[in-house]
């Protein structure tokens, strides 16, 4: 019997470890929680956000379309072109087109119509009563943004040069009020204002903008019809 005594004194206190030393009272479980080592970070993702309505992008025009178009005018669709007045001496201009400096003119979408007309010399485009006015919730302009615009010290000169330049072609109108334009196309002399500017012209509600692409520098290249 003596040789069995041993045995017993490692198996009672292996017992009395498991149910007694080990267990923590629940008042000092909490601990445990503490003390745990913290679980790696994940990284952060941006996350993407998602509009019901996005702005339509401008319609693109060919050479042919353009040409097509001069051919057979509309009163409901215009020609813009948003080079310098100094670049339209030199080269001249797409026959019809009307002369919108943007470089000089950052403000232009912004105008009051009487404000448009003075500057231009001819109408500021906008919708044709009764069709469906464009959302301009997702404009990249704030009230703010307009303001700094509009103190950008603006070429009051180029303004003017513009309108004189419109009302030497003969666009202006006398009293500057007219019936609405459908559709806007603008070009530049190699689509980069041209593509700015069909994006402003969300500011002018319910009308659709264009831009060719291939600007001034195509219409010359293929042979396009020039006015002086």
């Amino acid at each position: 019997m003596a040789s069995a005594r041993p045995l017993i004194a490692p198996t009672l206190i292996r017992s009395l470890t498991r149910r007694h030393v080990l267990a923590a009272p629940p008042r000092f479980r909490c601990l445990h929680t503490l003390l745990r080592p913290p679980s790696p970070l994940r990284p952060l993702t941006p996350r993407r956000q998602h509009y019901s309505t996005e702005p339509p992008a401008p319609k693109p025009y060919t050479f042919e379309a353009v040409r097509s178009l001069i051919a057979n005018p509309s009163p409901s669709r215009i020609i813009i072109d948003v080079r310098e007045p100094s670049e339209l001496r030199e080269s001249g201009r797409i026959p019809g087109a009307y002369s919108m400096p943007i470089t000089s003119n950052p403000d232009a979408f912004y105008l009051s119509d009487e404000d448009f007309f003075d500057r231009f010399g001819f109408e500021k485009p906008k919708a044709v009563r009764g069709s469906r006015p464009a959302s301009t919730s997702e404009s990249p302009y704030s009230g703010r943004a307009k303001e700094r615009e509009a103190r950008s010290g603006l070429n009051a000169d180029d303004g003017a040069d513009s309108a004189d330049v419109n009302r030497e072609a003969g666009y202006g109108k006398e009293d500057g009020q007219g019936k609405g334009v459908e559709e806007v196309i603008f070009y530049c002399k190699a689509g980069v204002r041209s593509r700015a500017a069909a994006r402003m012209a969300r500011e002018w509600m319910g009308v659709q903008a264009g831009d060719m692409k291939g600007g001034w520098m195509e219409w010359e290249g293929r042979g396009g019809d020039v006015e002086r």
